[in-house]
Formats: C-alpha cells, structure tokens, sequence
C-alpha cells in the first residue's frame, strides 16, 4: 500500500461524494463547537438533532435516498422538541426565564 500511496497519493479513490461529506463534517464539527460555547448542553442536543434530520434531508436530495416512517416520526419529534423548548424558555430560580444573552 505504501507504494501505491506514493504513486497515487493520499486522495486516491476520493470522489466528490467523499469530498462533499467531509466538508459537512467539518461544518457540523464547527457549529457544535460554536453552540458549545455559546450555549447549554441541551441546546447542543437539539443542535445535533437537528443536524441530523438535515443531513439526512441532504441526502435526499442529493443522493436520492428513500426514508422510512420511522425517520419521519423521528423528524417530527426533533421540530416539535426543539419548537417547545424555544418557546417555554427554562426558568431558574427567582421564577425569571433563563437568558443566555452575554
């Protein structure tokens, strides 16, 4: 394998569908880090649900991908999670809605 990897080098076989989901890695990668930092760990939950249901929408579109009831269902449940928890935002103690403005 060394030898072919010095002939050919380290992108052999590589194709746009390879290069297409390494970058949306790298960019789910970024924005979790970004939420991380600016937000609490269940938003991050959501962040990576939501990533989820639109990688897989990418999919779809991309790839031509079929889906199942199951990920409909699922899909369902992360909008309507993450649509709940924006609008009934966490109170703390002393009864105010927790902000998570700095």
């Amino acid at each position: 394998d060394l030898e072919k990897l010095q002939k050919d080098g380290l992108f052999q076989g590589y194709t746009w569908v390879v290069f297409t989901i390494i970058v949306f890695q790298a960019i789910t990668g970024l924005l979790v880090g970004f939420v991380m930092k600016y937000a609490d760990a269940v938003l991050k939950g959501f962040a990576t649900s939501v990533a989820v249901v639109l990688a897989t929408i990418l999919s779809i579109v991309i790839f031509h991908d079929n889906v199942n009831m199951l990920f409909l269902v699922g899909s369902a449940l992360v909008i309507l999670a993450v649509r709940t928890y924006t609008n009934n935002p966490p109170v703390v103690s002393g009864g105010e809605a927790k902000s998570d403005a700095k």
